[in-house]
């Protein structure tokens, strides 16, 4: 039955989310926030870059919807993470086949991020209130 369940999941990675709707929290505020107190102590660096691209898509974003990303906006959070996820999937192996080593050492070096986002709790996401700190 898991299985079943599992696959009808992925199935969605192919069906386009509606348009969101502006409802809920602005959700980079809190993964800034969250980055702030975690990897900018560590390695200010890699901050650096993370949030370079936080920025950029956050900028992207803005244009293409006329909103930042909202907790409540009407789309699934898990399908569009499994819509990028599959196009990351099929980049990385074009690098790979491209034999970008370069560029595959700089997405290994993000991985530890996606891990600590996945791995923290709900409520360090949730303390204070978050400012926006380049956006």
């Amino acid at each position: 039955m898991a299985e079943k369940s599992r696959s009808n999941t992925f199935i969605h990675a192919s069906v386009p989310e509606p348009p969101p709707i502006f409802r809920g929290k602005k959700v980079v505020p809190y993964l800034q926030r969250f980055l702030n107190r975690t990897v900018k102590l560590t390695d200010a660096k890699l901050y650096q870059e993370v949030t370079d691209i936080i920025e950029a898509r956050t900028i992207f974003g803005l244009e293409k919807y006329g909103q930042m990303l909202t907790t409540n906006d009407g789309r699934c959070g898990k399908n569009d993470a499994l819509q990028e996820f599959g196009d990351l999937l099929i980049y990385t192996s074009k690098m790979k086949l491209n034999k970008d080593h370069a560029g595959l050492e700089e997405l290994r070096a993000l991985l530890p991020i996606l891990h600590m986002v996945i791995d923290s709790s709900e409520m360090d996401f949730v303390v204070d209130q978050p400012t926006l700190t380049r956006i």
